[in-house]
């Protein structure tokens, strides 16, 4: 039935091949997920072109094989069979690739939610007059090298671009300090205790690169007085235990003594006692401005990050940004908020946990079982409860939530994996076609050759009674 051009494809020794090339993709892709996580592996195989390409020639080359057997004898069914079921699977995988999600849901005790984040991030962005956006790609999918080309993406309502440099799906952040004349003082605090010595810098552009919490010694803290004398009282409303200011003419530290503070001068390399430990400042900066980098690290140990400019409508570009998982930035150029975040799906219906319970083994504190009590309210068919534990997850519109995980405190938080996978009665229907196919080959079959033989050859002719060729 097909061309002679075509024959070729049908070829079993194709097929063994792309068996043989698609197993070893497998072990590939197994490996490389407990190395980088899922959504990397997914990116960089499974939803891959070259995947892409070995499903596809394997469905072509089934198509081929079948087509190439026509016109077909009963005993062929079986043969037949297989082939469709496999067909469906691969079809399966295709729907389940395209349109399945796999996320999370993290609830405390009495919290609602209907949103849950995916597995993969995105990054937001937010302007000062309410306009905001979440830009249409997977991050994942962008060059993780310098080097490689960038991507470019419109803002919102024609606001500029957005040039993404590259994603590192897991990178450590390294602190430096630029002088530039409209910087702010930064100084370097070296904390001494009888077992360890750790040093970091302390910025006083924001307040959360301002404080440092020493290891057992409470909070030190560095500001800026824009005045001469510094005295104690003007920053008795500052509940840290130790207050680095840094004034016009002078460099003190304020810290309590005998429950009252005082004010002492700083010298750059003297070290100030605090009980059986010490802070030195070991460097001062009297104008610097913070850049954060990051730089990529093996396994998932590390953090998201992305490397972009931003070009606002008048053609104005930012320096190169990096923006850590969940950090903001407002790049002078878009005066825009810039957020990287999970990748966020909407349920349709929301989830409440009632209660979270754990049990442990007997004399440890190690649990042995832990099951979430909830609620799931949705607007088409109401409100019902639900007990999901460990190893009786929800299915529910297509949705299953596994009962995964929790994060011990206060609140003490309950973690669901989220799957919605719209393949898996597909392929579950080609592997009832596929198993239906392996029994018509090895137990159908013989019966049916026997009831339906082969024509009879016709002698000289080289051909059988259906016109083909011996």
């Amino acid at each position: 039935m097909l061309p002679n051009f075509l024959r070729p494809l049908a070829s079993l020794g194709l097929t063994v091949v792309l068996l043989v090339l698609i197993a070893a993709a497998m072990v590939i892709g197994t490996t490389y997920e407990s190395v980088v996580g899922t959504p990397l592996a997914q990116a960089d195989v499974y939803h891959s072109i070259w995947f892409d390409v070995l499903l596809g020639l394997m469905a072509i080359n089934l198509t081929a094989c079948t087509l190439n057997r026509y016109p077909y004898r009963p005993h062929q069914a079986g043969w037949i069979m297989t082939h469709i079921g496999i067909l469906v699977i691969l079809a399966g995988a295709v729907i389940s690739r395209n349109w399945g999600i796999d996320g999370q849901l993290m609830l405390a005790e009495g919290q609602n939610l209907s949103v849950i984040d995916q597995s993969t991030h995105q990054l937001e962005v937010i302007f000062p007059d309410g306009v905001r956006g979440s830009l249409p790609m997977r991050l994942e999918t962008l060059p993780r090298r310098e080097g490689m080309s960038p991507k470019i993406i419109d803002l919102p309502q024609g606001r500029g671009k957005i040039t993404l440099i590259r994603f590192l799906p897991s990178a450590a952040e390294h602190t430096s300090f630029d002088d530039n004349p409209n910087g702010v003082p930064a100084v370097h605090v070296q904390f001494d205790a009888p077992m360890a010595s750790i040093d970091q810098w302390l910025w006083s552009g924001d307040a959360e690169d301002a404080k440092w919490q020493l290891p057992m010694a409470g909070t030190i803290k560095f500001i800026v007085a824009q005045s001469d004398p510094v005295n104690a009282e003007q920053y008795a409303a500052d509940a840290s235990e130790y207050l680095i200011i840094a004034s016009p003419s002078s460099f003190v530290l304020r810290r309590k003594v005998d429950n009252e503070y005082k004010i002492e001068p700083i010298e750059v390399g003297k070290k100030i006692a605090i009980g059986g430990s010490a802070i030195t400042v070991t460097e001062r900066k009297n104008n610097v401005v913070l850049r954060e980098t990051y730089e990529p690290v093996r396994g998932t140990s590390g953090q998201p990050a992305l490397q972009f400019t931003v070009t606002d409508a008048k053609g104005q570009t930012s320096p190169e940004l990096w923006l850590g998982y969940g950090a903001q930035i407002v790049p002078g150029v878009a005066d825009a908020m810039f957020r990287l975040t999970a990748a966020q799906h909407d349920l349709g219906f929301s989830v409440q946990l009632v209660k979270f319970k754990r049990s442990f083994y007997p004399g440890t504190n190690q649990p042995a079982s832990f099951a979430s009590d909830v609620i799931v309210s949705d607007p088409k068919s109401g409100t019902f409860p639900v007990n999901i534990s460990m190893n009786y997850p929800l299915y529910y519109r297509g949705w299953k939530f596994f009962q995964s995980s929790f994060i011990e405190g206060t609140p003490t938080y309950s973690i669901f994996s989220v799957a919605y996978d719209p393949g898996t009665k597909t392929v579950y229907a080609g592997c009832v076609i596929l198993i239906l196919g392996l029994i018509g080959i090895f137990f159908v079959k013989p019966y049916l050759k026997k009831k339906f033989p082969p024509l009879p050859k016709f002698a000289g002719s080289g051909e059988t009674g259906n016109g083909k060729k011996k």
